[in-house]
């Protein structure tokens, strides 16, 4: 999947890749979250596609070059680690690592 991106990625022209990259509102949400709170209300957060961006550049700029593997020990589908796992793996060329599923800690 990852290889067939980047070949078809490599086959957009410059003027079609800024184009698309203008019609991008910054300010628009991506996602909204419905949570309970550490307090016990519900509330909802919204992130927008620069949250996003910003997120993975501050943990890939942290880092800096010690960045080559990144242990998802929390499910793909939490926002930290969808975000960290994906988009910051994405800008560093780091490696995840999705430590097995056991029922013996050690042995993961």
């Amino acid at each position: 999947v990852v290889s067939y991106t980047f070949r078809h990625a490599a086959k957009i022209y410059h003027n079609k890749l800024h184009e698309r990259q203008a019609s991008v509102n910054l300010d628009s949400f991506i996602a909204i979250f419905y949570t309970s709170s550490t307090i016990g209300h519900l509330k909802a957060t919204t992130l927008t596609s620069l949250d996003m961006v910003n997120m993975s550049k501050c943990v890939t700029d942290h880092f800096g070059k010690c960045f080559t593997r990144l242990s998802a020990l929390i499910p793909m589908f939490h926002i930290f680690s969808e975000v960290v796992g994906v988009f910051s793996v994405a800008t560093s060329k780091c490696q995840v690592v999705f430590p097995t599923i056991l029922s013996h800690p050690i042995a993961t």
